[in-house]
């Protein structure tokens, strides 16, 4: 699960376990799942994140998203 928020630039991915926010920027590739396509987040997706190994330790830890690929 995820809340995707425009206007700041992150997806939130939410699991059992734990929270993380990854940060996008005009860098951040947003790839469908058959690899041809690059469209907007939508709520309801399952998506796969590449990111930065770098991770803050705030309260969510925050990092910066490479690409995601949206199932």
């Amino acid at each position: 699960e995820y809340e995707y928020n425009n206007e700041e630039g992150y997806v939130l991915v939410k699991t059992d376990l734990e929270e993380i926010r990854f940060n996008m920027d005009e860098n951040t590739l947003l790839i469908g799942n058959d690899g041809a396509s690059r469209f907007e987040l939508a709520e309801g997706k399952k998506v796969s994140v590449a990111h930065s190994m770098a991770m803050t330790m705030s309260i969510p830890p925050q990092t910066t998203a490479v690409s995601i690929v949206i199932e």
